[in-house]
């Protein structure tokens, strides 16, 4: 039997409630019509659940739970009432509730639920109890068990003390130590990690040690690993060279012996840093043999030095000039193979950027990514280059498109003048052409003719007269001749007349047997000239005599045009030059020696005066020490500005010209230059000017409109007020105000925060409103525009912002507010009244009807329930209605709106996720009644799809179904309240809150379709979506 306590202010309910209960069986209810009785009957009773009413006088449903959850501890408690606000589910499942169920509806299935939630309750309960017991005895024996853990802590605590002790003296030891087994690195200490370059320990745990060796050493040191690991005798004393993660070589000396860790046989080295000692007797060597040489030697020394300094600086301008032009593909790497450089050929080859390969280990570039046999020997190749050797191989490259490259690939070390490898050169050269003329070449081996006629260059065989015995297939087309118009003609025919002198020198040449190799214009059949790269080679006889000569042709007509091309460019060069608007100089030892047309023109000086002409002679006095002091700065190797002004002087000597000069270090003409340009800053200057001039007009606007203009800085400091902001924060002057925080004025500083966060949002914000304070400390309503500002350079700089009193309006919203919540309060306790008294009618109806089955009776009792049905929903819909409006609208996602609200076994599928909706907070209500009813009237509906369409100014929402649709003369009907097969609210009430915010809704499905719902939303109150990254 299970003890129940029904507390409800209302002692019909509570008869009804009790006879449906113990009619079941298995309940025993006791009732109280108050919180007061109901706390009398705990004192003399034990129950085993609480039913109770929320809205009850004296004490409501929820401060009732609290404080039996106070007194009585965790007693079921099932809360049954006529209030279905969220908020009241929420609180009570907040407070303890175990379950929450609304009158209304059916009695028989209604108390069914009811005795259904109690009995779970209440097992629960029991359940609950039971592992209480179980989980003290369980206690129990953890206080033993805790016992005896804590000694067995306190031996651990003791061990680890002696073992921390230990690795303490290890670990911060002076001396580097470390321990490899294995060959690898198993345990360094805190000196070892810093001498090896390491920013902790675990860079080099489970790495190699001989890595850290320099390669010089290996052998040696294998030797002595062997003597220690596997003789188990120590080593002697040892200078050798490590080398840290970065290459850096160190010198140290090495102490070794033998030592086992764990079950291994490894080694515990001492390292002590010995590079300082060892550079100092270099040093002092080299101080030495520098003392003993003459000052003769000395002088002639340093002469070579600065001449070879000079050649190096040059060759380095030139390697770098060479790999940067160069068509092969040419990189640097450290002897570890991380890719520190790769010139603009192989970066263009493929696309890659190269921020993806610096850095990397070479291996690991995208270019061999397509084969790891290839990473594998590039990685070997690497290996094998930092001991000394060059390699070379063919190596392959697969590109976007699929197409395999073939490259010669070699990897050479570069030796610094102390025979050590400090770099290693990557060089490839794509050969996929001549892998494809090696191919042709195997294809056509037996036949000669064939390659001779497939050749890419014009072969082309003279006699010994220079008559023409043979041209192949390119010849013909370089020429524009066939074989048999070429065969037999001399030479001449086919040299411009201006040419014949210059060619006979040639032949003579190839008669004496001297190769050839030149770039000459030839004669084509239609009278146009070609130029050609001919590379020829005279023919003899076995016995010496002269038979003729044969040549390779390559036509390099278009490679001429783009070398007039080029020259034609630099022409434009200088074009530009002189055409630019700003002057151009250039000086050395602080004279004019170079000046374009624009720089005299800024002057007034003329070309022949400003040769040679000081650049002191063209500053203004007050400007010069300015000018000349950051040029001999940046002659001593400081940073002076780039760029900066300063006022010219003109030739007139008096005209001042504010000019801004942007200036680098060059060379020009072999020899070290300043470079410049001078931009003439006049019309900038009467910008300026205008512009202030425009900010003084906008001054008198700001301080003449009603509203308080208020700029304040990035940090919220005000910078500047209008008349109406000093009047509004009830201030005499402004200097009250700038320089004030603005928060200073808010009511609540948090306020403040708020209106930042939305403007981080939005860029901006309307209409914020809050509670602001004056001077004297008055309060205030306000309501705030703002925005950011930025300065001259498009930074942000703060905010601005116009602040409007709107205390009258708050009053008389305020006193509208609590009108509306009294009617609110008297509509609901009569709608919770009203509820009760029709769940009393209903139970007792349904009793009722039991009796008199069968009788005219039974027909009544059906017709008295299906009134109290109705009047049931007319009060759900007043509740609703009463809501509507109630809060102000917000932006609402329609992709989460749509989740929310999604219905069981009907697949929605939704495309909006770009768009916010403006709309009252019930839009969810919307489209749940939109779900519900495709579900409950749309037949057999299994997809519902949302999509949105955006046109100039609506942004149309469809809501679509494949169910039945709707006839033609109810699609009107449907939205008027009180239509339908259901309660006839539903779309009644979804118009109504779209219409709130000025949306309509229309249904214009095809009848057998499926039903389609259009939902217009105004411009204004749509928008996208903007990503988190773009805000």
């Amino acid at each position: 039997m299970i003890s129940l306590l029904c507390v409800d202010d209302d002692p019909s309910l509570l008869e009804l409630v009790k006879i449906f209960l113990e009619r079941m069986g298995q309940f025993n209810v006791t009732t109280a019509t108050g919180a007061n009785g109901a706390f009398e009957a705990l004192k003399t009773g034990h129950f085993d659940a609480i039913i109770s009413d929320y809205q009850m006088p004296g004490m409501d449903g929820i401060t009732f739970l609290k404080t039996v959850r106070d007194r009585c501890g965790d007693i079921p408690f099932i809360l049954f009432t006529g209030r279905g606000r969220e908020e009241v589910v929420i609180e009570a499942i907040n407070n303890g509730a175990d379950f929450y169920l609304q009158k209304g509806g059916d009695p028989e299935s209604q108390f069914a639920e009811l005795i259904h939630k109690v009995r779970q309750a209440v097992v629960q309960h029991r359940a609950q109890d039971e592992l209480g017991v179980a989980y003290e005895r369980l206690a129990e024996s953890d206080v033993k068990l805790q016992s005896q853990l804590r000694d067995l802590e306190r031996m651990q605590s003791e061990r680890l003390e002696t073992e921390e002790n230990f690795r303490n003296l290890v670990e911060n030891a002076p001396v580097a130590i470390y321990i490899q087994t294995k060959g690898r690195f198993v345990y360094l200490n805190n000196a070892a990690v810093r001498l090896l370059g390491a920013s902790s320990a675990d860079e080099l745990l489970g790495k190699e040690f001989i890595e850290r060796v320099h390669p010089s050493f290996h052998d040696l040191i294998r030797k002595r690993v062997s003597t220690l690991t596997i003789d188990l005798e120590p080593v002697e004393l040892l200078e050798e060279t490590y080398l840290t993660l970065d290459g850096t070589p160190i010198d140290v000396e090495v102490k070794a012996v033998p030592f086992k860790f764990g079950e291994d046989h490894g080694v515990l080295v001492m390292l002590h840093d010995i590079t300082v000692r060892k550079r100092a007797e270099e040093e002092l060597r080299a101080a030495y043999e520098q003392i003993t040489a003459t000052d003769m030697e000395l002088r002639r020394h340093y002469e070579e030095l600065a001449q070879k300094e000079l050649l190096v600086r040059e060759s380095e301008a030139r390697f770098r000039a060479i790999i940067e032009q160069s068509v092969q593909f040419i990189g640097l790497m450290t002897i570890d193979g991380i890719l520190i450089k790769a010139n603009r050929a192989s970066l263009e080859f493929t696309g890659i950027p190269e921020s993806d390969i610096l850095g990397r280990p070479f291996w690991d570039t995208p270019w061999w990514a397509h084969s790891e046999e290839l990473r594998e020997k590039l990685k070997d190749a690497v290996k094998s280059a930092a001991a000394g050797n060059t390699i070379k191989f063919e190596a392959t490259n697969i590109g976007a498109d699929g197409q395999i490259t073939y490259i010669d690939f070699s990897l050479k070390p570069v030796v610094d003048e102390e025979g050590r490898i400090s770099y290693l050169i990557p060089e490839g050269r794509d050969i996929t052409w001549l892998k494809q003329a090696e191919e042709a070449l195997r294809q056509s081996e037996e036949r000669y003719r064939i390659f001779v006629e497939t050749a890419n260059e014009g072969i082309w065989a003279i006699d010994a007269k220079f008559d023409t015995t043979f041209v192949n297939k390119k010849m013909q087309e370089i020429f524009g001749y066939t074989a048999q118009e070429m065969m037999g003609r001399p030479v001449w025919d086919f040299v411009p007349p201006g040419d014949a002198e210059s060619m006979k020198e040639v032949l003579r040449e190839r008669r004496t047997g001297v190769p050839g190799r030149y770039e000459r214009r030839w004669i084509k059949k239609d009278g146009s000239l070609v130029w050609c790269l001919t590379s020829a080679t005279a023919l003899f006889s076995p016995d010496g005599t002269f038979t003729g000569s044969f040549g390779l042709f390559t036509d390099i007509t278009e490679r001429v045009r783009m070398d007039e091309a080029l020259c034609e460019s630099e022409k434009k060069y200088a074009t530009v030059v002189e055409q630019s608007q700003d002057g151009i100089f250039i000086a050395q030892d602080g004279k004019l020696v170079f000046h374009n047309r624009a720089f005299s023109a800024i002057t007034g000086y003329a070309d022949e005066e400003l040769e040679g002409r000081s650049i002191a002679d063209l500053i203004a006095p007050e400007d010069r020490e300015l000018v000349l002091t950051r040029h001999q700065e940046r002659l001593e190797g400081k940073t002076p500005p780039e760029i900066y002004e300063f006022s010219a002087l003109h030739r007139d000597g008096k005209s001042r010209i504010p000019v801004k000069m942007s200036i680098a270090a060059g060379t020009f003409q072999g020899m070290p230059a300043t470079i410049g340009t001078l931009h003439n800053m006049t019309e900038e200057r009467k910008k300026e000017r205008i512009l202030r001039e425009s900010e003084e007009r906008y001054r008198t606007i700001i301080e003449n409109i009603h509203e308080g203009f208020v700029r304040m800085d990035s940090e919220g400091i005000i910078l500047m007020v209008n008349r109406s902001a000093i009047d509004l924060f009830g201030c005499e002057s402004s200097e009250e105000l700038v320089g004030i925080p603005i928060v200073s004025f808010y009511r609540d500083p948090v306020e403040r925060k708020n209106l930042i966060d939305r403007m981080g949002t939005e860029g901006r914000v309307d209409g914020f409103e809050t509670e602001f304070k004056k001077k004297d400390g008055s309060a205030f309503w306000g309501s705030v525009d703002a925005h950011y500002y930025s300065n001259p350079t498009g930074e942000p700089a703060g905010t601005e912002a116009l602040f409007r009193d709107i205390t009258d309006r708050k009053t008389m919203e305020r006193a509208l507010h609590d009108a509306n919540r009294k009617l609110a309060l008297l509509t609901s306790v009569t709608r919770h009244d009203v509820a009760n008294q029709l769940t009393i009618l209903r139970g007792y109806a349904e009793m009722a009807s039991g009796e008199v089955r069968g009788t005219p009776a039974a027909g009544h009792l059906a017709r008295i329930d299906a009134a109290a049905v109705a009047i049931s929903r007319l009060l759900e819909y007043t509740r609703t209605y009463q809501e509507l409006g109630g809060h102000a609208p917000a932006w609402f996602r329609i992709d989460e709106t749509v989740a929310k609200t999604a219905v069981r076994q009907v697949s929605i599928h939704e495309a909006c996720g770009r768009f916010e909706i403006f709309a009252d907070p019930m839009i969810e209500r919307v489209f749940f009644n939109l779900f519900e009813n495709a579900q409950r009237h749309g037949g057999n509906v299994t997809e519902i799809s949302v999509r949105c369409r955006e046109s100039a100014d609506w942004l149309v929402i469809v809501v679509e179904d494949n169910g039945v649709g709707i006839p033609a003369h109810e699609k009107e009907k449907i939205f008027e309240r009180g239509f339908g097969k259901n309660t006839g609210f539903g779309l009644f009430l979804a118009r109504e809150i779209l219409s709130i915010t000025g949306m309509t809704i229309t249904e214009t499905g095809k009848e057998g379709k499926g039903a389609r719902f259009e939902i217009l939303v105004p411009r204004m109150f749509f928008r996208k979506i903007v990503p988190e990254g773009q805000k």
